[in-house]
């Protein structure tokens, strides 16, 4: 029973160590879309005020 317990607590243990680095990954992946949203904005801009 213990044994199980202990196996337990290493995999919830070992779960919560992971979420800063998918908290940071998510911010990473923000800013990419960001970049990329902004850009297509600019071209769209540039290209509606060729015609």
């Amino acid at each position: 029973m213990k044994n199980a317990f202990f196996t337990v607590d290493i995999i919830l243990q070992k779960r919560s160590d992971l979420i800063p680095r998918l908290i940071t990954l998510a911010q990473m992946y923000m800013q990419f879309e960001q970049k990329i949203l902004t850009e297509i904005s600019r071209l769209r801009s540039r290209a509606s005020s060729k015609d």
